[in-house]
């Protein structure tokens, strides 16, 4: 499990942490967080964001938190734990990118297209260099089995408009 810094994502446009929900085994490295990134780090059907509040992508009101879920690899506040749970949500989401790609085939929309395939590409470079293999590939297998509930409602409302079926 890593913290990274905005520095340190540039490189792979992602970014990655911690957060609160660590086993016994990592607490001491969540203390050694930043204050500010402990306390406000919250769950996103793509991972953690470290600030949802006033984050990039956020509605920045003081009260409504970011909803724009698509957006989190490109942000700077994105959070990513290596852990199955968190990279469960990660792989569900590259599972939706993918049936986007599949129901989303007009001609206009090949850069779409293509920017989508960047970003299935991205998460597999990014979660094959930062984390262990054996949590990649179970996290990747749940989500094949059982995606993330957030991404299965897309990808069954993405199939009833094209008549397809996507898992979930």
């Amino acid at each position: 499990m890593l913290v990274g810094s905005a520095k340190m994502r540039e490189g792979l446009g992602i970014g990655y942490g911690r957060a609160r929900t660590l086993t016994s085994t990592t607490v001491a490295a969540l203390m050694s967080m930043p204050v500010s990134i402990r306390t406000t780090v919250q769950n996103t059907p793509v991972g953690k964001c470290a600030n949802s509040l006033t984050g990039k992508h956020a509605p920045h009101n003081g009260k409504d938190h970011c909803d724009r879920f698509t957006e989190c690899l490109t942000c700077p506040t994105y959070v990513v734990v290596g852990s199955v749970k968190d990279l469960h949500r990660l792989f569900s989401f590259q599972l939706f990118l993918a049936s986007e790609i599949e129901y989303m085939s007009a001609p206009e929309l090949a850069s779409w297209r293509d920017h989508k395939r960047e970003l299935i590409g991205l998460i597999d470079r990014f979660t094959t260099a930062r984390f262990a293999r054996s949590v990649v590939e179970e996290a990747k297998a749940l989500a094949i089995k059982t995606p993330h509930p957030f991404w299965a409602a897309r990808m069954r409302t993405g199939s009833r408009v094209t008549g397809g079926f996507h898992a979930g």
